[in-house]
């Protein structure tokens, strides 16, 4: 019997540079009938199996996402008859900044990826060993594509092997926003080979000048994972595809008959005993 991976953190990457001159946050942008590009990368984790999800956001829009989203999703395709009144899972999704020396230097898309990785192991490791995710879910929210093909693979994600998800034979090493899967292990060699190619004022006791100056946020997408390129993956193909992080991949999307037609996730916040309730 394979090893199967049930602890598998989802991360969501909405730190970064805004694509568009838009009053909202990129994340807002409407991809399908009251769903926006976040919700989407929320039902990629729900369909593929997710055990939490940690998305990495700024400060001043972490209230909103959180009003919107809540604290927790249901899991679309999980039911549960032990409890006749408890039908349904709950995944619950945490909401993580990049710490203050980062601003300015890692913040993209690429690092915003390895920080909810790094954070999910944190927080988790706090309690117990056995809650540390065992496996990484990567869902960029400006990759638009049908969530529910992942829902064929929950199997695969939640096996040993990585998976990587890609359409005409692109995914993320030639830079596309496609989902993709990498374990532990992985992220210690993403994490060690990202600071490895990034170089500040001074590396290893040499002075840079500040044209060679590289910080993540110089980095391309496909860059952070290239090292994940030569180990062992499967992979899967989803049947359409658009990267809309500028105004006319949006364009390419909304004049196509591809639609987002998804049954709504449900959203939800953990009810809390209020202080008046508590009894000495």
């Amino acid at each position: 019997m394979s090893e199967t991976f049930r602890n598998i953190a989802g991360c969501i990457p909405v730190e970064g540079k805004k694509l568009f001159n838009f009053a909202w946050h990129d994340c807002f942008l409407p991809v399908g009938d009251g769903i926006t590009a976040l919700e989407r990368s929320l039902y990629d984790c729900a369909y593929a199996g997710c055990s939490s999800i940690w998305i990495t956001c700024p400060y001043d829009i972490l209230p909103f996402i959180k009003k919107m989203i809540g604290d927790f999703i249901t899991d679309p395709i999980y039911r549960m008859e032990i409890f006749e009144n408890y039908n349904t899972k709950r995944i619950p999704v945490y909401y993580v900044p990049l710490r203050v020396l980062d601003y300015d230097r890692k913040e993209s898309l690429g690092w915003s990826v390895i920080n909810s990785a790094m954070w999910a192991k944190k927080v988790t490791s706090k309690f117990s060993e056995h809650l540390i995710p065992r496996k990484f879910f990567v869902s960029v929210p400006y990759g638009i594509h049908d969530p529910e093909i992942l829902k064929e693979y929950r199997g695969q994600f939640a096996s040993k092997t990585n998976v990587v998800i890609e359409h005409n034979e692109e995914s993320v090493f030639s830079g596309a926003y496609l989902p993709f899967t990498f374990d532990s292990k992985d992220f210690e060699e993403v994490l060690s080979s990202t600071k490895e190619k990034i170089k500040k004022r001074f590396d290893k006791c040499a002075y840079v000048p500040v044209s060679e100056h590289i910080f993540a946020k110089d980095l391309p997408f496909d860059e952070f994972f290239e090292c994940l390129r030569g180990k062992e993956h499967c992979t899967q193909v989803t049947p359409w595809y658009y990267k809309a992080d500028s105004w006319k991949g949006y364009q390419r999307y909304t004049s196509t008959e591809h639609t987002l037609d998804l049954k709504k996730l449900e959203f939800g916040k953990v009810d809390r005993i209020e202080e008046e309730r508590i009894e000495d």
